[in-house]
């Protein structure tokens, strides 16, 4: 994931009672629909960078809808089109368009830090954690992948729990092991499953 995200921020504080930074009310907000391997998503970004993947099939609470806000702009996510495309073709993919989610400093290396995570590689909470220096946060960085708003782009399909079972998804575990197994990283071939 490249653009403007987070750097990892070693004083970013996993308890932090910082409120998440809303996406900025921004006169160029657009929104388009781009293909996905669980079927069309809701694409959102402000001043050239994507602020929110809305994936089929979430729940009631934040449904794949564009922002109000937001003007419809089918051309807007050339390279996004163009990556998710191949991404749904099979084709692992190294995501290079611009992001700026939003969330707190922690949320947003959090969601950095999953653009490690190879294609076709699952790591757990705690990998994560670690990746990122703070291995008592296991917690908190399991929140902030929980409110991950660029999924697919942030890969947090690719975080699964300690004893290699599927554990929560936006768009609900059966889409997270369809992204998995279009990765070849499911069915887990180590004995663990779901």
């Amino acid at each position: 994931m490249t653009g403007r995200t987070a750097s990892t921020g070693a004083t970013a504080s996993a308890r932090s009672t910082a409120r998440a930074r809303p996406a900025p009310p921004h006169a160029d907000l657009r929104w388009a629909e781009v293909p996905t391997p669980l079927g069309p998503a809701v694409a959102t970004a402000t001043d050239g960078a994507l602020v929110r993947l809305a994936l089929p099939g979430r729940d009631a609470r934040d449904p794949a809808a564009p922002d109000p806000a937001a003007s419809h702009d089918p051309g807007a996510f050339p390279v996004l089109h163009r990556e998710l495309a191949a991404y749904t073709a099979g084709e692992p993919v190294t995501f290079t368009v611009a992001c700026d989610p939003p969330g707190t400093a922690f949320q947003r290396a959090v969601w950095q830090a999953l653009a490690a995570i190879p294609w076709g590689v699952t790591w757990s909470y705690r990998d994560v954690a670690a990746h990122l220096g703070r291995p008592r946060a296991v917690r908190a960085v399991a929140t902030a992948i929980g409110a991950n708003p660029i999924a697919i782009v942030a890969p947090c399909h690719r975080v699964i729990g300690a004893d290699g079972t599927l554990t929560g998804f936006s768009a609900g575990l059966d889409a997270k092991r369809a992204l998995l197994a279009l990765e070849g990283a499911w069915p887990r071939h180590d004995g663990a499953h779901d």
